[in-house]
């Protein structure tokens, strides 16, 4: 009995011998994947509408993640861009903030696979969790909030990333990219010491102390909109989503239980998972994810 599992950027084989093995995963490899992206952009013009400003004055930040996240920001970013500069919004105030978390900063940005023009075009900041922050005073769950002073000041706040069950924050994206992302060290390290709460695991929206503090940070901040994706385990865009990032959730996440939750009858002696590959495996704290889950049937 041989399996092969994805291990960095292949694969690993593994050989079971006689022994009988289940074979558990997600519903999602059988998803249809988009052909084409149809974004929605209503609401960035519902929000333009409203702004007392000028659209050439105004200064747009886009929060994107770093290159742990396995985001297809070469589908996602070229349609917003040309919609905002269409809308009337000025190449020149155009932000893109990379959010590190309390990841170290990476200056390749290869992993954006974006043409040439966009990173020549456009201003990439990159966030420091130690420096540069404004504080916006403290949840209701006692973390203080420290955010990136720059992408707090712009006029449009706007968060880009993917929807995935997130093992102790239930899951990501919506307003996670910012709150965490472009956070402070002390903001990140309070919130997940929440993780120690019972309620903080995946696929727990409402009761989930984690994602409850994360939505709070991000009423905050004011982020204004999110435009996130589902994909498959191989990257495939299935779902995609543009509006305020509580709306996003609320429609994402249904699509994400079904997807994604997996029910079994037993637990077992041996569990051998994978993390999904690069980039889910791209460092020890992201690869320890997937222990995480496994752990519920071992």
């Amino acid at each position: 009995m041989q399996y092969s599992l994805k291990y960095g950027q292949g694969l690993i084989n593994i050989d079971f011998g006689d022994h009988h093995v289940d074979v558990i995963t997600s519903g999602a490899k059988n998803q249809k994947p988009l052909a084409m992206i149809e974004i929605n952009f209503q609401p960035l013009h519902d929000l333009l509408f409203k702004s007392h400003k000028k659209r050439s004055e105004l200064v747009i930040g886009i929060a994107i993640n770093d290159k742990t996240r396995p985001v297809p920001y070469s589908r996602l970013i070229p349609p917003l861009i040309n919609e905002l500069i269409n809308s009337g919004i000025h190449q020149k105030n155009i932000y893109f903030y990379i959010a590190n978390g309390t990841h170290v900063p990476d200056y390749d940005y290869g992993y954006l696979n974006l043409k040439n023009d966009i990173l020549n075009s456009f201003t990439f900041i990159q966030h420091n969790c130690q420096d540069d922050l404004v504080h916006l005073g403290t949840t209701s769950f006692g973390t203080p909030i420290q955010i990136n002073r720059s992408y707090y000041q712009c006029d449009i706040k706007i968060s880009v990333g993917n929807i995935e069950p997130h093992h102790f924050a239930g899951y990501s994206g919506g307003v996670k990219t910012v709150s965490i992302g472009l956070a402070g060290k002390e903001t990140i390290n309070h919130n997940h010491a929440l993780l120690m709460d019972a309620n903080s695991v995946a696929c727990k929206y409402q009761k989930n102390k984690v994602r409850m503090d994360i939505e709070e940070i991000g009423d905050m901040i004011g982020v204004d909109l999110a435009l996130n994706c589902i994909q498959t385990k191989d990257l495939e865009i299935l779902h995609v989503f543009f509006d305020q990032p509580g709306k996003v959730m609320q429609l994402a996440i249904p699509i994400i239980d079904s997807l994604f939750s997996v029910s079994t009858d037993k637990k077992y002696d041996i569990v051998v998972a994978s993390a999904g590959g690069y980039p889910k495996d791209i460092n020890f704290y992201q690869s320890q994810k997937a222990t995480s889950n496994a752990g519920k049937i071992l």
